[in-house]
Parts: structure tokens; sequence; C-alpha cells
């Protein structure tokens, strides 16, 4: 085996670069720093801010904290850059103090950056499992402190605020926060109702299938897209509603009882395009028994 050695003047070299390499760090930080926070274009301040955030500098949270006010995209790149790149401990107290803010805007912000730092205490694949409906007591470990604090948020007088936390709630996918937020589907905003049937499908728990069912009934076609969505997401498969299906193919086709249990079972296991295409069937087949046939001539 042979050992790479390394000279004297290539030990001071590779330090000198190292050094260097720092310096220009530390000097884009400060230059970014400063374009970040000037009044220029949204777009050139957007990308310094993402700039910050690749930069990973451990000053950044506390550079960009009063700049949460920033609307749209900038104030929730401020946000993530917070929370994925601050010591918890140090920036979780200040974004809830933030959340007493009477802007709008930072509430969202703060709030989004909430649910990016709570999401940084789930191991990544175990995140991506929760989605393919592990269970729900695999992520019981979350730090309660960001989930009461965004628990008061779903009763905020602005209806930015309120979708806001029903999409951070149900994407931390917290199951102690389930029945606060499907109540979000009885909200009087519509925006926040069309949110909750939209983000409901990804906290993983069955429990909010009864809900998103009767959000069904409000003859909405927004939320019914989105609840139905959330459904597919919670494998509801609509088994539960067999007898009542079957009494309805029975009395719309014609069929006897045993032909109807028989259908019915079939239309279940088969996708949604491919039940209507069934169900379309099964009607042109009872009305064409039902259409006169002409009369032969005799002999």
């Amino acid at each position: 085996m042979i050992l790479e050695t390394e000279t004297g003047q290539e030990k001071l070299q590779r330090g000198m670069l190292e050094v260097n390499k720092v310096l220009r760090f530390s000097e884009s930080f400060k230059l970014i720093k400063k374009a970040v926070e000037s009044d220029g274009m949204g777009f050139v301040r957007e990308q310094c801010i993402i700039d910050l955030y690749n930069l990973g500098d451990k000053r950044v949270p506390g550079a960009l904290f009063h700049l949460l006010d920033l609307e749209g995209n900038l104030g929730f790149w401020v946000g993530l850059a917070i929370a994925r790149l601050g010591d918890k401990e140090e920036v979780l107290p200040r974004l809830i103090e933030r959340l007493q803010d009477p802007s709008i805007e930072v509430k969202e912000h703060v709030i989004s950056a909430l649910g990016n730092l709570g999401e940084r205490q789930l191991d990544p694949e175990m995140n991506q499992a929760y989605r393919l409906n592990a269970s729900v007591s695999d992520f019981s470990q979350k730090d309660d402190r960001i989930i009461e604090a965004l628990l008061p948020m779903l009763d905020d007088p602005e209806p930015r605020v309120r979708s806001r936390a029903v999409s951070t709630l149900c994407h931390l996918a917290d199951p102690r926060t389930t029945e606060r937020v499907v109540k979000a589907l009885e909200d009087p905003d519509r925006s926040v109702r069309i949110c909750a049937a939209n983000a409901l499908g990804s906290t993983g728990d069955k429990r909010a299938i009864p809900a998103l069912l009767k959000a069904l009934e409000a003859g909405d076609k927004e939320i019914d897209s989105r609840a139905r969505q959330s459904l597919d997401f919670l494998g509801y498969e609509g088994k539960e509603l067999k007898p009542l299906a079957s009494g309805l193919f029975q009395a719309l086709a014609g069929l006897n009882a045993s032909q109807a249990e028989k259908f019915t079972d079939e239309y279940f296991e088969l996708g949604k395009d491919e039940r209507q295409d069934a169900f379309s069937a099964l009607l042109r087949q009872r009305f064409k028994k039902k259409m006169p046939g002409k009369d032969k001539n005799p002999g």
C-alpha cells in the first residue's frame, strides 16, 4: 500500500487555500446580506435570500428575523432559512413570539417556518413512510411546543392565517391535532374549507374520513374535488357504502338481490374510471332490455 505524503510547502498551500475560502465565504455573507436588506427588485432579493440559505452560515437566522414581514416568496424563504439553519432552541421561542405579530404576512411565514422546524424532528424515511399509511404512533415524538403554538392559529380572525395553520398542521401529521383540524371543513370562509379538504389527506389519519365524506354533501365542486383526493390518499374506497350501493344498483338496473350483490363486489374492486364504465354499461344493458323490439311478420 502506497501512503501519500504531503510536504511542508504543500501543507502551507493547502492552509492558505482554506483561509482564503473562509475569507471569501465571510465576505459573501456580508455582501449578500446587504443586498437582501436593500429595497431592490423582488426577484433579486429572493435570489439573495436563497443564496444566504445555501451558504449554510449559522449567522443567517439572526440576520433574517427582521425580514419575516416580506411578502410572498421572499418571506417564505426567510422563514425556511431560519427554520433549517437555526439552532432549534434559539429560533423556536423567537418564532413562537412572532406569532403575536399583527401582520398577516408575518404570521403566515412564521407558521410555515414552524412547520419546517417541526419536520426537522422527523426521520426523512419515516416521514415518507407516513404518507404511505404508516402507523400514527410512529410519529408521536414531535416537539409539543410547535403543536401548541400552531393550534390557536386555527382560530385566528384572518382566513389566510387559519388556512396556513391547517395546511401546516396536516403536513406535520400529528394524530393529536386531527380532531381540531377537521373542524376547518366547517369554517365560515370557503378558502379555509378548501384548504382543509385538500390538506387532510396528508395526515394519514383515517379519522378524517367521516368529515371529508360530509364535506362532499356541500355541493361545492372545488371542495368536492379536494376532498375526494384526500379520501384517496387516506385509502378510502367507499366499501362502507356497499349495502347502500347494492340497493341502488338493484333499483336502477332491475337486478335481483343476488345479482346486485355480485355486481357491487365486482364494482368496488375496480378503479375509479373503470367503475364509471361498469356502471354506464349496466345502465345501457337495463335500457336496452326495456326498449320495445320490432314485431316480426307472421309466416
